[in-house]
């Protein structure tokens, strides 16, 4: 277990020898210290006058030359909201995002804010900013009504990538985030650098909606009824002698999956039908054929259908084969509105495009042992000629040629373009000031102001894993302050201005020292030696009982102090060289413990002589007398020299045995009595006198009577 420790009023500490001394430099503490267990892990600065903070932690390990400010803040403090959708900013490529934010209340001033995705870069993941294309970097937030944010491509021309996972407040999402660069201010009109906390934004709702789109991209797999389609070279999508039933199926695991994605298929023949042909259904088309080879001369023939075929396109729902719509020969419209279905191929019957929606999501199924997403093709009606066959002509038959004329695909490719609209996003969040909200209910302030007017200093404590509560000993800091130069003065409060703060000052500095107490902020009675920070010293404080942790500047939770910069001037501000934990003020002394410094032969102006020198101020000198003080010389003694001046030690019976009073130093005996105990000594020296008689008591006779501490 890890406790506190005592370290007593006195103890002796050792220094390095000085450069040509050998023995070490001994020192020794001038009050009792408490070494907490307590660790000083962080200091920051709150200044949110200038909306800035400070981490000045550094301090708490290294030395800082020539000192850092405890005032003043170098960082901006964030005002950030944050949108997660882990779908629409998730897809591998996206054209375009769009946010629309409807504001119930526009920033009054034009305040530069910017937007920024999470993504992955050389050096790392980190935030990104995406520039919208409509030019709302500055103007989105400033009119009342639905202001649309468009992203187009990133600052290299690429399109936005798919925003990898990332969490914000503990939320792991996909996020774009919108961040106020303007700082705010506390004034209530905002200026040309600064807007004002009265004229910030108010959010009524936000919608998203991502463009996505993909060209040229392959059939993965394709089966022609039970078999296998080669992609790689050219087929027949129905084979070579169709037939009413005959099916296509085509794979692609990323493009038939999404809902609502308007998909093209291009489709390019080998041998595309020349003309209509003006034959009846079922009359035969007479080709010549190459003496030997058994295919005709113009193989392949050009592709030729019925009037009445029918191409069904239907995709698998999860419990259907759903209609997306049928094509015919003679029209490329849909039937099908919902899918808007075209099919400008004329049924595989020329070069074109057949296009469609998923109008409902789709499901993955299983085509002969394959799970993907499926679009299939099938004939519902018609043919692209018939087997060869005799025809009755009398008495006689008549032998016709087989028509079949089908399709020969030489390629196909998939296009597809998606948009989601109207989304709500999954997650908002709120950042101010190191402050999350997550989903805060509409509507609601994007940026926020500090809630601390005045600028602040913080200490942040942080207890071993096995306590939860200080104890209840005072802690000590030592503030190392940078000695103020002649002629030092403050450098502006603000940027841009040219006053500073001369000198004299009129008001004394005043600072409010506070603590947590898991609710609000509580005053902290301290004692403090640098007088608020003007000199390197020692500040001390109790620990209240109710002191609790709690999460700041982004870290995990701490015991903070806070010290509030009320009013007042300092003629210079303070800086801090170091903040020391566990420290106390220590002396180049030696302490004597009754040291016996002779004996009292009863006679006048005795002097007696210490064994080292100097002696330092505070000493104590006692003499061993026959009998208790009257009371009346008590009540003067121990008035005096406090409660503990008279020292009486008892033997077994309980009878007095040893009587030791402290006398009183003295510069001179001339305001002396006779029965005064008083003595005169020269600190530097070591000399004592004592008095006459009738200028000071002369000390009673006896054996080693006379003793000194110090």
């Amino acid at each position: 277990t890890i406790v506190d420790a005592v370290v007593p009023k006195g103890t002796q500490v050792a220094a390095p020898p000085a450069e040509g001394e050998q023995d070490p430099v001994i020192f020794e503490t001038e009050r009792e210290l408490v070494v907490t267990a307590a660790k000083l892990d962080s200091i920051f600065v709150r200044d949110p006058q200038q909306d800035l903070y400070s981490d000045r932690s550094s301090i708490i390990t290294t030395p800082a030359s020539p000192g850092v400010d405890i005032f003043r803040g170098n960082q901006p403090i964030e005002h950030s909201f944050y949108i997660g959708h882990s779908k629409l900013l998730g897809f591998a490529e996206i054209d375009t995002f769009k946010v629309t934010i409807n504001l119930s209340k526009a920033l009054s001033t034009p305040g530069e804010v910017t937007w920024e995705i999470w993504q992955e870069t050389e050096d790392g993941a980190n935030w990104q900013e995406i520039t919208p294309s409509n030019n709302e970097t500055t103007e989105g937030l400033t009119q009342i009504g639905d202001r649309e944010i468009e992203f187009g491509r990133m600052p290299d021309q690429r399109k936005i990538l798919a925003v990898p996972l990332s969490t914000v407040n503990s939320v792991t999402n996909r996020w774009i985030r919108c961040r106020l660069v303007t700082p705010i201010t506390l004034a209530d009109e905002s200026s040309t650098d600064m807007v004002s906390a009265n004229e910030l934004p108010e959010i009524a709702d936000i919608k998203l909606e991502a463009s996505i789109s993909s060209s040229n991209l392959l059939i993965e797999t394709a089966f022609l009824n039970q078999l296998p389609v080669d992609l790689t070279k050219e087929f027949f999508p129905f084979g070579e002698k169709p037939k009413l039933g005959d099916t296509l199926y085509l794979a692609n695991s990323q493009l038939f999956a999404q809902e609502n994605a308007q998909i093209t298929l291009q489709v390019n023949l080998r041998n595309p039908a020349t003309e209509t042909s003006d034959e009846p259904d079922g009359v035969p088309t007479v080709h010549s054929i190459t003496e030997g080879s058994g295919e005709p001369d113009d193989f392949p023939l050009p592709t030729d259908a019925s009037n009445n075929l029918r191409l069904k396109w239907e995709f698998w729902n999860g419990k259907v084969w759903k209609e997306l719509g049928t094509a015919v020969a003679s029209d490329n419209t849909s039937n099908n509105p919902e899918a808007e279905f075209e099919d400008t191929t004329k049924v595989f019957t020329g070069n074109g495009q057949v296009k469609f929606t998923l109008f409902e999501k789709p499901a993955s199924t299983t085509i002969n042992g394959v799970e993907s997403f499926w679009i299939r093709v099938r004939i519902s009606a018609g043919n692209y000629g018939r087997e060869a066959s005799y025809k009755q002509q009398g008495d006689s038959y008549q032998f016709q040629e087989a028509t079949f004329a089908p399709p020969l695909i030489e390629s196909i490719v998939v296009s597809h373009t998606l948009t989601l609209s109207d989304e709500e996003p999954e997650y908002v969040i709120t950042y101010n000031d190191f402050v999350y909200l997550t989903n805060s209910p509409k509507p609601f302030l994007p940026f926020k102001r500090t809630e601390l007017d005045e600028k602040a200093f913080y200490l942040g404590f942080s207890l071993p894993l096995a306590r939860t509560e200080f104890t209840n000993r005072k802690i000590s800091l030592f503030p190392c302050v940078t000695e103020v130069k002649y002629g030092d003065d403050n450098v502006p409060l603000l940027p841009n201005s040219t006053d500073v703060l001369q000198l004299p000052k009129t008001e004394q500095v005043q600072l409010l020292w506070e603590y947590w107490d898991g609710q609000a902020w509580q005053q902290l009675t301290i004692r403090d030696e640098t007088e608020n920070f003007i000199r390197s010293g020692l500040i001390e404080f109790l620990p209240p009982g109710d002191f609790a942790p709690r999460e700041d500047f982004n870290l995990p939770p701490r015991y903070w102090l806070r010290v509030k910069w009320l009013k007042g001037d300092y003629e210079v501000e303070p800086r801090l060289k170091q903040v020391l934990l566990n420290t106390t003020m220590a002396a180049q002394t030696a302490t004597i413990q009754k040291e016996i410094l002779g004996s009292s032969d009863g006679t006048e102006n005795q002097t007696f002589q210490t064994t080292s020198q100097p002696i330092l101020a505070g000493q104590e000198l006692e003499v061993r007398e026959p009998e208790i003080p009257s009371a009346l010389e008590k009540e003067k003694i121990l008035l005096e020299e406090g409660e503990k001046a008279i020292t009486v030690t008892t033997n077994d019976t309980g009878r007095p045995q040893e009587i030791w009073v402290r006398w009183h130093q003295v510069p001179d005996f001339y305001q002396s009595e006779p029965r005064d105990r008083h003595y005169v000594f020269d600190n530097l020296t070591g000399k004592i006198t004592f008095g006459d008689g009738r200028n000071g008591l002369i000390p009673p006779p006896g054996q080693g009577n006379i003793r000194m501490s110090r």
